[in-house]
């Protein structure tokens, strides 16, 4: 049982167009139009009298997963002159959870911030809107969230 011609020559088609196309990719030419314009094409500009430059582009880099990550050193002090040590996994997953609370602080805090803000806006709407009522809910609200808040 041999292979149909019609699939042989569909994956020989598919492999000659993989190859121009990679023949392809090796070479650019990079010409001035005589209106200043630059111009990078495959091949060279049909007028002659253009000065076309040959730009060599190099392969992609490809990196395997199973190479190992980059080394990360424990900070060492300024002034120092002690050897930089590497971290251990340890170390990194120690100093990624403390950065992790920080940002989680630093969110809460400027959330609750915003809040304050909102109320004291809400409640100073409330006040030139109804002198008379003193909207005891807002400044209840104030009082619950922001009372470590400092006023803007």
């Amino acid at each position: 049982m041999g292979v149909e011609p019609d699939i042989a020559m569909r994956f020989l088609g598919l492999l000659l167009c993989l190859c121009s196309v990679a023949a392809m990719a090796d070479e650019l030419y990079k010409w001035t139009d005589p209106d200043g314009h630059v111009h990078y094409t495959q091949s060279p500009p049909a007028d002659t009298s253009l000065h076309a430059e040959k730009v060599h582009v190099a392969a992609p880099q490809h990196y395997d997963s199973h190479l190992q990550p980059p080394t990360v050193y424990k900070p060492v002090p300024a002034g120092s002159t002690a050897p930089a040590v590497p971290a251990t996994p340890e170390e990194l997953a120690e100093e990624r959870a403390v950065q992790h609370k920080a940002d989680v602080a630093a969110r809460k805090k400027l959330f609750r911030d915003q809040k304050c803000q909102d109320l004291r806006e809400q409640l100073l709407v409330s006040q030139q809107a109804n002198p008379s009522d003193p909207a005891q809910e807002i400044q209840d609200q104030l009082a619950a969230s922001c009372s470590n808040s400092n006023p803007p």
